[in-house]
């Protein structure tokens, strides 16, 4: 109960656009998310579910519009970049029966988006993805599989476009 009110109390006070993108991230590290103080967390971040199964990375950050569902851990590695209006959905529903599809009750795994990721605005990251590190997703992508790391994806659903080098 009281992580719910949590999530909500995050929707209401940290989504403003009040506050700047570091106080925002302090007031959501109280509600119990566990964000790196280098953090930063744009405007109008909704959370669906628990603000305390999020975690984000030192030199990570959200964009505007970004919607977060935390049912299940949403981890974000370090220097990750969250594009606007991205979603992070780490809940479906199980496949009822063929006269009521969805009626089968909430299934949730967990998202991890490794160091140095960049996910372009408007891309879905669903539940049970690994995107490894220094991967591109572009925008408005459909990520449903895991990702290799130092690699490009882009599509619906999203599907390698390209291997990035390396440049260590």
């Amino acid at each position: 109960m009281a992580s719910r009110y949590r999530g909500r109390l995050a929707n209401v006070i940290a989504a403003s656009g009040v506050w700047s993108p570091r106080t925002r991230a302090r007031i959501l590290r109280r509600l119990g998310a566990r964000l790196d103080p280098s953090a930063r967390v744009h405007p109008y971040v909704r959370f669906i579910g628990r603000v305390d199964e999020f975690s984000m990375g030192a030199g990570s950050f959200l964009n505007l519009g970004v919607v977060i569902g935390s049912n299940a851990p949403v981890t974000l590695g370090r220097r990750v970049a969250i594009g606007p209006g991205v979603q992070l959905l780490p809940t479906t529903h199980k496949l009822g029966t063929s006269d009521h599809r969805w009626g089968g009750g909430n299934v949730s795994s967990p998202i991890t988006i490794e160091d140095g990721v960049w996910v372009g605005a408007g891309a879905t990251i669903l539940g049970g993805v690994t995107i490894g590190r220094g991967t591109v997703i572009a925008a408005g992508a459909v990520v449903t599989k895991d990702c290799e790391p130092d690699s490009v994806y882009g599509g619906v659903p999203a599907k390698l476009i390209r291997v990035l080098e390396n440049a260590e």
